[in-house]
């Protein structure tokens, strides 16, 4: 099941090859705040099909504009991005629902 977003985090994100435990979330939340400023909502990690262990987060509406260059140093994708790049074959099914852009 989905994680439900808070209010204001719309925009999806995944970390690929990022093993976060559930202690360390506190840590993964204020590295953003420490690193780029940006607020951003630990939504769940996830099993690809070939065994790896991606982070799915969101990240503030406010916060998208400064995020989304910060982000590629770090190997980080919008969500839809991945899907239209013919990687959603990676997630179950259910991770398709976190898309928010609108497909063409």
């Amino acid at each position: 099941m989905n994680k439900q977003l808070n209010p204001n985090f719309k925009q999806v994100c995944t970390w690929p090859g990022t093993v976060l435990e559930a202690d360390q979330v506190p840590d993964f939340v204020q590295f953003f705040l420490d690193e780029m400023t940006v607020r951003v909502q630990f939504l769940e990690s996830v099993t690809t099909t070939g065994g790896r262990i991606d982070v799915l987060f969101a990240v503030h509406n406010e916060d998208i504009g400064k995020f989304a260059l910060a982000r590629l140093q770090y190997g980080m994708r919008w969500l839809e991005d991945v899907y239209g790049n013919g990687g959603g074959s990676l997630y179950p099914e259910r991770i398709a629902d976190y898309q928010c852009w609108e497909s063409a």
